[in-house]
């Protein structure tokens, strides 16, 4: 892959590095922060060890409109990973919320994250490769399902490139027995009431944060009511990402007459607001509503 390619993602969207290439211990210049599953608690460190790839990575970090600190990335700088016999150099260039990854000399290069869809980011890896040798081939792992009947993408999980979308749409009708699902690349946060299938019962949210590269799935509806999902009426969903860089507007048309429900997307800010089927990625959820920045 030559040096000079180049990718472009929101602040908000972590970076990863893959050292698969040596068993140095590299230092990074500036220090990074990094977050690990078990909470969301942000650390810093200046270094990186040999032979590891993942980690969810940030130069900065922001305090969010909920009062959570968030990795994200301030300000354009470059990226130095540097050991004994490697001399990284990455950009990362700010322009306005987004950030363009590219590498600055021979050592490294950078690759998009986009493990279930294409056009659906979880991050790009910044992959450091010996001068005139092949970096080696990262492990590939399926995301894994945790107890609320969602899947999280979590460090080295699936493939780089994942497979086009042909169902997306801004709107959609669905029998009224259905719940819906959620696909998110950032934290998010609701105004509106919703409830998420947790055990055997609906329970009230707010917000749903993440703790991995992207999650999707779980059971969701707007009501507690496992026999009537749905408010009759129109009611309206806020999803927003916690930073006013994106958000979108969702309406509920409940038919109870013809027992269906019109699910549409009305408007939106963030780069991906719609409603997808991913059983055409090997999913079963039919009626996913994907919030993407």
């Amino acid at each position: 892959m030559s040096t000079k390619a180049a990718y472009q993602n929101s602040a908000q969207i972590p970076f990863s590095i893959n050292n698969y290439a040596t068993f140095e211990k590299l230092t990074t210049t500036p220090p990074i922060y990094y977050r690990t599953r078990k909470d969301l608690k942000l650390h810093i460190t200046d270094t990186w060890d040999g032979g590891q790839s993942g980690g969810s990575l940030s130069t900065g970090t922001r305090l969010n409109e909920y009062g959570l600190k968030v990795g994200y990335m301030n300000i354009t700088q470059p990226l130095s990973l540097s050991g004994t016999t490697v001399d990284c150099l990455f950009s990362l260039e700010k322009n306005g919320n987004q950030v363009l990854y590219s590498s600055l000399n021979e050592h490294g290069h950078v690759e998009q994250y986009t493990p279930i869809y294409p056009d659906i980011s979880s991050g790009v890896f910044l992959t450091i490769t010996e001068k005139d040798k092949i970096a080696p081939k990262r492990k590939d792992y399926k995301p894994e399902e945790n107890n609320n009947n969602q899947y999280e993408v979590k460090e080295n999980s699936h493939s780089l490139a994942g497979t086009p979308c042909t169902s997306a749409s801004n709107s959609k009708t669905i029998p009224d027995t259905e719940a819906f699902s959620l696909l998110q690349n950032v934290h998010i946060y609701f105004t509106g009431d919703i409830y998420q299938k947790i055990g055997e019962e609906f329970k009230k949210i707010d917000s749903s944060l993440l703790n991995s590269y992207l999650s999707f799935g779980g059971i969701f509806a707007l009501t507690d009511d496992p026999n009537k999902l749905y408010p009759d009426g129109v009611t309206t969903l806020l999803i927003k990402d916690g930073l006013s860089e994106g958000e979108a507007e969702l309406t509920f048309d409940h038919h109870s007459t013809n027992k269906n429900v019109t699910i549409t997307v009305t408007h939106h800010t963030s780069k991906t607001a719609d409603i997808r089927d991913m059983r055409e990625v090997g999913y079963p959820y039919p009626n996913t509503i994907c919030f993407a920045m």
